[in-house]
């Protein structure tokens, strides 16, 4: 197994939205899940109806990056064939086939401009904004 040496801001967004919209998680992040849907703006949302409790989001919406820069260049550069083929797999597992979700899949540029404004928007509150349940903790480690 390897550990990567940095964290990987965009792969911690999609499981800190995973982690909030599950019900069967631990109770101890019940006050996270409540904390942060209340906090959550509205503009972040789409990213809600693209990645799944069950972790079936599209893959090319959380990259291996070391920076949210890094991570939207490589979402942005999505070709249209990966993007159609993730999102398709993505609603047959369990997300609805919206049409916001049909215009992304046909890479068109206001549905991805949404897109990045909910990435952006996300990962300044859950991530950046120390929402999500490894910066809680890391945070309050390292200040004691």
């Amino acid at each position: 197994m390897t550990v990567a040496d940095r964290p990987a801001p965009l792969v911690e967004l999609g499981l800190a939205l995973e982690m909030l919209q599950r019900r069967d998680a631990h109770p101890v992040f019940s006050p996270w899940r409540q904390r942060v849907a209340r906090a959550l703006p509205r503009s972040a949302r789409p990213m809600v109806q693209l990645v799944s409790p069950l972790g079936a989001g599209p893959l090319f919406l959380d990259p291996p990056s070391h920076d949210l820069e890094e991570g939207m260049d490589q979402i942005l550069s999505t070709a249209r064939a990966q993007a159609r083929a993730e999102l398709r797999r993505m609603c047959a597992i369990d997300r609805p086939l919206t049409p916001w979700v049909r215009q992304l899949a046909d890479r068109d540029r206001d549905a991805w401009q949404i897109l990045t404004q909910a990435v952006r928007a996300g990962h300044a509150s859950v991530i950046a904004g120390r929402g999500s349940p490894r910066t809680r903790s890391s945070s309050r480690r390292s200040s004691t």
